[in-house]
């Protein structure tokens, strides 16, 4: 190599390292992204990451698509396992700790007749809000029949049960037919809504709140939700309820926030000392919720604080119990207080979520936990209703 082309080599190496070497600068000196605001908005540059792809690597976009597409695969599930009389078979029973004990098995119930009136609401509410139900004979004939059905549980003193439900399934039934008679004015309908109605509000307790028995003197925070939500429906159907029973019972639900420690922005079980309860992502859910509807400000620090808690404990939550009927209930509470959390939160979430169900549905179309798959599965189909 003669001087000349050596010289020239030396410049165009020297050129190259100082545009490296500012390049390396430039990346690392950047400012960083804010966290999170002031408001516990979520961040924003960890959207891809978390939301917007899955182990296979779809999109968000093709998340949605894939989410419209087990909507209708689970209503269709549950439209071929409705049974003659228009319920959905499951066992009946209550939670004991974190696991479901029997009152009345699936084959007590198809020896006796009926099904359980809370799922075959909750299913009915799923057709209720498909897009393609108007479109879709069977979804239709599914809807009338459950309805049918919901409608014969009602008891002379209001109380709609079946196979020996409790209050979670009154509410859930009452909010069906809340949700029926908004849609065909149907005025047999509005008597029975009435008169569950009635039975809910004579029930309150003392300290505002309701368990899982009529008339019980105890309270807890899920089944008090769970009715408070459902006098709220009634009530937007044009059924008085009075505002004392209201603010009593969110006044009870106000009165299980935990504000300080390890758990603050969750709600409690019951009111009484956190060492006595428990704190969870569904209770924390359900307050939200139904707070929510109960005029509780978005610029409240109780919401804020509980909208934080939901989005950093959704993840942990799911590992735990994506099997188990506490995830269904919890995202049924979560996906209607992130959609009135505004669309920050709710296109988080929906990622999340809709990813979470795509991916579990099993090949029949149905999902599963630990009370049945006619539970989960109209569960699931409301939850992805809610958040499309």
């Amino acid at each position: 190599m003669n001087r000349a082309s050596f010289g020239l080599a030396t410049v165009f190496v020297t050129v190259l390292l100082v545009v490296m070497i500012g390049a390396i600068w430039s990346r690392s000196s950047r400012v960083p992204e804010a966290p999170a605001s002031a408001t516990g908005a979520p961040i924003e540059s960890d959207r891809k990451t978390q939301d917007g792809t899955s182990p296979a690597g779809a999109t968000e976009p093709d998340f949605h698509r894939l989410a419209e597409r087990a909507t209708d695969r689970g209503l269709r599930w549950l439209a071929k396992s409705q049974s003659g009389d228009g319920s959905w078979y499951c066992d009946v029973g209550y939670k004991l700790n974190e696991s479901y004990e029997v009152r009345t098995s699936v084959q007590d119930q198809m020896k006796s007749g009926g099904g359980h009136v809370g799922v075959s609401a909750l299913a009915g509410m799923a057709f209720l809000g498909a897009d393609s139900r108007k479109a879709t004979p069977a979804f239709e004939n599914a809807l009338e029949r459950a309805t049918t059905y919901v409608a014969s549980c009602v008891k002379e003193d209001g109380y709609i049960t079946d196979n020996q439900s409790d209050m979670y399934s009154h509410a859930f039934a009452t909010m069906f037919l809340a949700q029926v008679y908004g849609e065909t004015k149907r005025h047999d309908l509005l008597e029975k809504l009435w008169m569950a109605t009635d039975l809910i509000e004579k029930g309150q307790n003392a300290s505002g709140g309701w368990r899982y028995m009529t008339f019980s003197q105890d309270s807890d925070l899920s089944i008090t939700s769970c009715q408070l939500l459902a006098l709220r429906e009634a009530e937007r159907q044009g059924v008085e309820v009075k505002a004392e029973t209201m603010n009593r019972a969110a006044q009870y639900v106000r009165a299980c926030a935990i504000d300080v420690g390890k758990s603050r922005g969750a709600f409690k079980y019951q009111d009484r000392p956190i060492y006595q309860t428990r704190a969870s992502f569904p209770l924390t859910a359900a307050a939200l919720t139904v707070l929510r509807r109960s005029g509780l400000e978005l610029s409240d620090p109780l919401w804020e604080r509980g909208l934080q808690y939901l989005w950093e404990n959704d993840e942990p939550f799911h590992e735990v119990y994506r099997n188990h009927y506490f995830f269904y209930y919890g995202h049924f509470f979560a996906s209607q207080a992130m959609k009135s959390a505004g669309s920050e939160w709710l296109d988080r979430y929906r990622g999340r979520i809709q990813r979470h169900l795509v991916d579990s549905q099993l090949e029949g179309g149905s999902w599963k936990d630990n009370v049945g798959e006619a539970h989960a599965t109209a569960m699931a189909v409301l939850i992805l209703e809610t958040v499309r």
